[in-house]
């Protein structure tokens, strides 16, 4: 039983939340940007030939597929709260009124 991967029901702002979060907080991201730009950049340039150009969008798109890769092989940390007591209210609540049965 320890190969069995285990899931976790994450309310969708909770989600959104974490997804802001590791945006704002990724070195990886900031890196990728500025490498952006430094694309945007070589490309742009009127003092170099074309050939020039490829080779260095060439070197630059190889450092930005490193990023990249470390970014996606990251691990994401996510904190779970436990909570003592349980209240199905709460899941109730959200059920919406056409799925609800009187018992």
């Amino acid at each position: 039983m320890d190969s069995v991967k285990k899931m976790v029901l994450v309310e969708p702002r909770v989600l959104e939340v974490f997804k802001e979060k590791k945006h704002e907080q990724s070195p990886l991201l900031n890196a990728m940007s500025s490498l952006d730009a430094e694309m945007n950049a070589s490309i742009s340039r009127s003092d170099l030939t074309d050939a020039d150009k490829v080779l260095l969008y060439d070197q630059v798109l190889q450092r930005y597929n490193v990023y990249r890769e470390k970014l996606i092989s990251a691990p994401n940390k996510v904190e779970v709260e436990k909570k003592k007591h349980f209240d199905n209210s709460e899941i109730f609540s959200n059920v919406p009124s056409s799925y609800k049965q009187k018992t």
